[in-house]
């Protein structure tokens, strides 16, 4: 289950805003609670979170050609954004420093919970690189382990 979509542009406003950071991000949840009582909150309120020029940030005008286009891709079959408050949200992330606030998902969320393992590649891999990537992933998969990928 991924967030309605109101809640979720508010999410991917916040994920948008430059110079804020995933420790910022966090922090500001904590402090406000949802992304939208971040963006009602008054800039000292804010700046006494991640300082002026964050909240300065903060309070700009969202990018919003990069919002509606992720959530026009969030919109398509089999993809998912999961937030920190999504129920889908891998647990096991939350065991890690830099937890990321939003996660851009293709396929089946619910298979996060299960043993996974990571794929990292190149961003511009050879032929033969796809290819022997492709084969280690399916050879995985087909062992019961749950791909990952950072899709660099």
């Amino acid at each position: 289950m991924t967030a309605p979509a109101d809640d979720l542009a508010d999410w991917l406003r916040l994920a948008h805003v430059p110079g804020v950071g995933t420790q910022g991000q966090r922090a500001l949840l904590a402090a406000f609670g949802l992304p939208g009582h971040i963006f009602a909150a008054g800039r000292g309120a804010l700046a006494a979170v991640v300082g002026g020029a964050a909240a300065d940030a903060l309070l700009a005008a969202p990018a919003q050609a990069d919002i509606e286009r992720t959530l026009a891709w969030a919109g398509e079959a089999g993809n998912h954004i999961l937030t920190l408050a999504d129920a889908a949200y891998p647990r096991q992330l939350f065991d890690i420093a830099d937890p990321p606030v939003l996660l851009y998902v293709k396929g089946e969320p619910a298979l996060l919970s299960r043993p996974g393992i990571a794929l990292v590649g190149a961003r511009s891999a050879t032929a033969a690189g796809e290819a022997n990537a492709e084969a280690f992933a399916r050879a995985l998969a087909q062992q019961g382990l749950v791909v990952v990928s950072g899709l660099a």
